[in-house]
């Protein structure tokens, strides 16, 4: 029930992270082309940003590494879950790319508030932002890519499914 729960979350999460990323990169892209300071709204956005990041970060470990009944399966057999796509992707890929997404999302607000100029600020901003654009359309499941789920996700029947038909294979060997 909490996996259940946490992870409908994580996956509504990403929304708002997508929505305020792309709000701060509008903010940003407007102060480099008007030539505007960078405010407090700016700020404001930004941290925004960062904070639900760090709580997206918390909730994909917690799934990672205490509620997730695939993880252990998945590192018990490791040579298995590098072969596969779909394995490799959850164990290893996602992780690892929404680990540099949040290290990116931080770094560039640090970096920003610790520049004086306020174009440089939006210009250095709307770089982080964009190649974190990139990192999440890489990280995360889109009806394009090569792994899909659904954009937003309601319930997990499908994890159910593929749970009982692993444990009635696990039965039968």
């Amino acid at each position: 029930m909490l996996y259940e729960f946490i992870l409908i979350f994580h996956n509504w999460l990403r929304w708002i992270i997508c929505f305020f990323l792309i709000v701060t990169i509008l903010r940003s892209l407007n102060g480099v082309i008007k030539k505007k300071d960078f405010n407090k709204a700016d700020s404001f956005f930004s941290g925004i940003l960062v904070g639900f990041s760090h709580l997206q970060l918390i909730l994909g470990f917690s799934l990672y590494l205490f509620l997730s009944p695939f993880v252990n399966l998945e590192l018990a057999d490791f040579k298995t879950t590098v072969s596969n796509v779909m394995m490799r992707f959850w164990t290893l890929e996602h992780p690892t790319m929404m680990i540099l997404f949040v290290i990116l999302v931080q770094a560039s607000r640090i970096i920003v508030k610790r520049s004086d100029d306020p174009l440089k600020k939006h210009k250095k901003n709307l770089t982080f932002m964009l190649i974190c654009v990139f990192i999440l359309i890489a990280g995360s499941t889109w009806p394009f890519s090569k792994i899909q789920r659904p954009l937003f996700r309601s319930s997990l029947e499908k994890t159910k499914i593929y749970l009982e038909t692993n444990n009635n294979l696990e039965r039968l060997s």
